[in-house]
């Protein structure tokens, strides 16, 4: 199965590879005869694709004008840094044609040479699973291999093809053509439903198929998507999320961020048992954090379930969510949008209580607090409305924080009813003891707090 990064060179001589295709990360190689042409005095260009999982690539290599000048080689490589990457090469060295085998698993360069007799031929390389594999074919013959593997590893596979050379550093040219992705893992991120979290296998839509959802307060929601498995390949992974305010800008999922994975009302792990998308043709595994991996079959469409969390009430505004495997981002099918909802304030408000507000540590997901009324702050950007509160006869908050071991002074008043706190987030836990003042850790100067709840 063909991919967009496959090439058959086809250009004006002299012309750059295509950019759409292929960095240029040495020298200066060329289109020639609609063949990339890289010369051993330093040529070497990188494909944009970079397969996560298993994948095949094969090329065609041409040696115009051969040199029996030790050594030099064309070059088909895959790595995934310094010291973890697999070669194939056709070339001279040791005073003879050869196609040489050479590997690195993170102890140094092993080699190996074999005969070759044609100045045409092809380079294959295999990656399934942990181990890689090389083959080779000399002019029009059959393909020879594999070689022994070699476990390079399974993360993101770099491919180049380059052409080297070394002891009397002869100048060649070498050509390549027909560059070819086989059954690459190719994962792309389909459609998504937004879930209530009422049950293991979720039944409460908040909106319908690829819609945005509206969520109020802090509360556990569940995002089913799914994730299509689309050139033939097959691959596996850590499965993580990530989250942006513009579907630009991305940011990691965690308990200091403003989204955090959940426990759920389902068992971490567990396999989803019902299709929510109408794509889905596998079933994928129910996620709580970030260390889950699933595993894709060539050409499915596995549907995946994740519990997550605002960690604060004041998080706030629409958000898109994307997918990474592996720690690879996984693109958009074409036509295929990221999952986005609105998170607002809590819409009913929160209780507050008097005299049972509550450390941090101890209620790790806010304050519990009652008699009083903590409305929501729609109408109110800049701050929350705190109306009418009951609080040890409290209705304003003096806020002192011209040093860092100042407190933050509750005080009986009769003024306004409404105090607005909003800019820093308090980064220490608060408690408050029996209407007296109550002290915060380290404190910067300047600046209005709310607590993080």
């Amino acid at each position: 199965m063909s991919t967009a990064y496959d090439d058959t060179f086809t250009g004006t001589d002299g012309d750059s590879p295509d950019s759409s295709k292929w960095t240029i990360d040495a020298g200066s190689p060329t289109i020639q005869s609609n063949q990339l042409e890289c010369s051993s005095a330093g040529g070497r260009v990188i494909s944009l694709f970079v397969p996560a999982g298993d994948f095949q690539v094969d090329v065609d290599f041409n040696i115009p004008s051969e040199t029996a000048t030790n050594s030099w080689a064309g070059t088909l490589q895959a790595w995934i840094d310094a010291n973890h990457w697999y070669i194939i090469r056709a070339g001279y060295s040791a005073s003879a044609k050869m196609f040489q085998r050479g590997y690195n698993v993170g102890s140094g360069g092993t080699y190996s040479n074999a005969t070759r007799t044609n100045s045409t031929g092809q380079l294959r390389l295999i990656r399934s699973g942990t181990n890689t594999y090389a083959y080779y074919k000399d002019g029009a013959g059959s393909w020879q291999g594999p070689t022994a593997s070699a476990a390079i590893g399974v993360g993101p596979a770099y491919i180049s093809l380059d052409a080297v050379r070394w002891d009397s550093n002869p100048s060649v040219n070498v050509r390549f053509d027909n560059f070819t992705f086989v059954n690459a893992f190719v994962p792309k991120q389909q459609n998504w439903r937004w879930y209530a979290n009422d049950a293991a296998e979720p039944t409460t839509a908040l909106a319908n198929e690829n819609t945005q959802a509206i969520i109020n307060g802090i509360t556990t929601t569940r995002l089913r998507f799914s994730i299509a498995e689309t050139w033939g390949g097959t691959g596996s992974g850590a499965v993580t999320l990530e989250y942006s305010t513009d579907d630009t800008n991305w940011s990691a999922f965690g308990a200091s961020s403003s989204w955090n994975y959940a426990n759920g009302a389902a068992t971490e792990g567990n396999t989803v048992t019902s299709f929510k998308t109408t794509d889905g043709t596998t079933y994928g595994l129910y996620h709580e954090n970030a260390t889950r991996s699933e595993s894709w079959a060539a050409s499915a469409i596995r549907e995946l379930d994740f519990a997550i969390v605002k960690t604060s009430y004041f998080v706030t505004g629409t958000y898109y969510f994307r997918v990474k495997i592996a720690g690879n981002e996984v693109a958009l099918n074409t036509g295929e949008t990221h999952p986005t909802l609105i998170a607002n304030p809590p819409s009913a408000g929160l209780n507050l209580a008097k005299a049972n507000l509550y450390a941090a540590t101890d209620k790790p997901q806010g304050l519990d607090i009652a008699k009083a009324n903590l409305y929501a702050a729609t109408d109110k950007p800049q701050g929350l409305n705190i109306a009418k509160a009951n609080l040890y006869t409290v209705i304003q908050i003096d806020f002192v924080v011209s040093a860092a071991t100042d407190y933050i002074h509750i005080s009986e008043s009769a003024a306004a009813e409404v105090v607005d706190v909003w800019d820093v987030i308090v980064a220490d836990h608060i408690t408050i003891s029996e209407g007296v003042d109550f002290s915060v850790g380290a404190v910067p100067t300047g600046g209005l707090w709310y607590c993080h709840a």
